[in-house]
């Protein structure tokens, strides 16, 4: 078990093999990556067992609603959509868009952001996920990938 796994056994994420496969794959993309998005899709869609069951944010291609879903905030927390990709605050407008789109289908979704602000999550947005979390059964994961670790951020181990 590799450090990035060790942090994940203690907030008990779905037995998912895809979301085992990107933890994986965190420790394999460089952080200074200059397209960190774009990495991890490549990564995951290169293992065929996890590539055709995920919706991936940010993608060009749309595709039918999965039970899985990964998305990846690169940009600045408090960024919407930029031209280099996403901060938090637009990943999480695509997800409302998807969690709305997909509420029968989407059961588990992790997002990975590049940094984190807690007091921002906590007075703007966790009310959204926990709405969505309770309404609907699924389950929201975050993490924020940094240098060497993998910090778990919602829910708190």
């Amino acid at each position: 078990m590799n450090k990035f796994q060790e942090v994940f056994k203690n907030i008990d994420p779905p037995k998912s093999v895809i979301f085992n496969r990107l933890i994986g794959i965190l420790s394999e993309v460089p952080y200074k990556s200059e397209d960190f998005s774009r990495d991890i899709k490549r990564f995951l869609l290169d293992d065929s067992d996890s590539g055709a069951s995920i919706n991936f944010y940010p993608s060009d291609t749309k595709g039918g609603c999965r039970s899985e879903c990964i998305a990846v905030a690169t940009e600045k927390f408090g960024d919407g959509k930029t031209k280099k990709g996403f901060g938090f605050e637009g990943i999480i407008k695509e997800m409302c868009r998807h969690w709305w789109s997909c509420m029968k289908t989407t059961r588990n979704t992790m997002i990975v952001v590049r940094n984190w602000d807690q007091e921002a999550f906590e007075s703007e947005y966790l009310d959204i996920i926990k709405n969505y979390e309770s309404a609907t059964q699924g389950r929201v994961f975050i993490v924020e990938s940094s240098p060497g670790q993998l910090i778990p951020r919602y829910p708190q181990p």
